[in-house]
């Protein structure tokens, strides 16, 4: 039998906390799915009065490599280190595996 991910999205701000729940059959679906979904807020940080700082395609690398290593990332828009940044995030992303 093959592992099914749930990838369950978090926004602080939100009243229930958790907005998000949604299945996947791979761990590169997972993936694949952030990636898109990174691509898409830091496009639209780049609208934003204080703009993106940095490459876009960095920020998304790094976001990938820690969701890699640690299934979960808080994101901050521009990368922020996980394990130090005290900044509220704007929104959490945790993977289980079934």
């Amino acid at each position: 039998m093959s592992a099914v991910y749930i990838l369950v999205g978090m926004d602080p701000l939100n009243t229930c906390d958790i907005d998000f729940i949604q299945k996947f059959n791979s761990f590169n679906d997972v993936l694949d799915f952030l990636h898109q979904w990174l691509s898409d807020e830091l496009d639209k940080q780049t609208n934003f009065v204080s703009g993106l700082k940095g490459d876009i395609s960095k920020h998304i690398s790094k976001y990938i490599s820690h969701f890699s290593e640690n299934y979960s990332f808080k994101f901050y828009g521009e990368y922020q280190d996980q394990y130090i940044c005290s900044e509220p995030y704007d929104y959490k992303f945790n993977l289980y595996k079934l």
